[in-house]
């Protein structure tokens, strides 16, 4: 995906989503029904975000591209999917089936993207992510939203 690929921030109602960074870095916002409030954390290629229903979320690459493995459990929401068509050409009749695939728009796509200082920030209830930082620990948010560093091999 491109930085300019980013989905609107949304919810679904009926299934989880997962990530696997493959390459390039992605920013995450999650917790919050507006991206100004929401929690912002970045991943690295090997990190696994999982972001359960309900809760509001949306993804951009913050480097020319990134590459994601997405896991979305229970199925049935390829159909969504194939009447989208092409990430390149959105269609208006997929925006028209997101109330029946269980999806909630909040708030438009993240704006383009601005570095930060954080490797590993603050989670948020309901978001699990490892990463391996630059001091060659892990960040982890089990679902109760505090951090726990954990050694990783280098």
């Amino acid at each position: 995906m491109r930085p300019d690929q980013s989905p609107p921030l949304h919810t679904h109602s009926r299934e989880d989503e997962s990530w696997i960074i493959l390459s390039g870095r992605v920013r995450f916002w999650v917790g919050s029904t507006s991206l100004d409030e929401c929690d912002v954390h970045e991943a690295e290629p090997g990190a696994f975000v999982w972001g359960p229903r309900s809760v509001p979320h949306t993804y951009q690459a913050i480097t020319s591209t990134a590459e994601l493995l997405c896991i979305i459990n229970p199925g049935a929401i390829e159909g969504h999917f194939h009447a989208a068509g092409a990430a390149d050409a959105p269609s208006d009749a997929a925006h028209s089936l997101l109330e029946e695939y269980g999806f909630v728009i909040h708030d438009n796509p993240p704006p383009a993207p601005r570095r930060t200082d954080h490797e590993c920030r603050r989670r948020s209830p309901g978001l699990i992510m490892a990463t391996k930082s630059s001091d060659g620990t892990a960040c982890a948010a089990p679902r109760g939203g505090s951090r726990v560093p954990k050694a990783m091999p280098g």
